[in-house]
């Protein structure tokens, strides 16, 4: 989708061991892994020691105190949305709200699995109520992205501020 660029700031919510924040931070300004796991934490921090734009923090999973407001370009949550849900869906809606918080102008929301309980439709329409109250916009909802993997890709972006979208670019497996 043409997001991922040398001037962007990256988040990465439930970064566990750092596997996308190694393979990102090439790519980009720098990545903020954050986990609520310190375990996962100490091992994303060996796993990217030599990666100089990258940082990992412990975050408490509902909100993103750490962060100051419009402080990132796009946020990644990879597999992370299906144990947020397990807090509930109040946890979801304020975490949602907290990704709206942190985003700049022009600023991407990356979802990928949105739950595990093999309900597309039922996920597309928590998504969207989810993004419509947190005023963030629906760009993709629930797209078989891969060729590679099963993940469901949802992509948002701040309510009327969304970077143009390339027509006909996939994500890369």
């Amino acid at each position: 989708w043409g997001l991922l660029d040398p001037t962007r700031e990256v988040l990465d919510l439930g970064c566990g061991i750092g596997r996308i924040a190694e393979r990102v931070a090439p790519l980009v300004a720098g990545v903020w892994g954050m986990d609520i796991s310190a375990a996962m934490i100490a091992a994303a921090q060996r796993r990217c020691r030599a990666l100089s734009n990258v940082r990992f923090s412990v975050s408490g999973g509902i909100d993103l105190p750490m962060c100051p407001d419009a402080c990132v370009d796009l946020v990644l949550a990879i597999d992370t949305f299906p144990y947020v849900l397990e807090a509930g869906e109040g946890t979801a809606a304020a975490l949602f709200r907290e990704v709206r918080r942190v985003l700049r102008a022009g600023g991407d929301f990356v979802l990928v699995n949105y739950s595990y309980r093999g309900d597309a439709a039922a996920d597309r329409g928590d998504v969207a109520r989810l993004a419509r109250a947190a005023d963030l916009d629906v760009l993709v909802t629930g797209e078989a992205a891969f060729t590679l993997w099963d993940g469901v890709a949802y992509r948002l972006a701040r309510r009327g501020e969304a970077r143009a979208a390339r027509a006909g670019s996939r994500p890369r497996s």
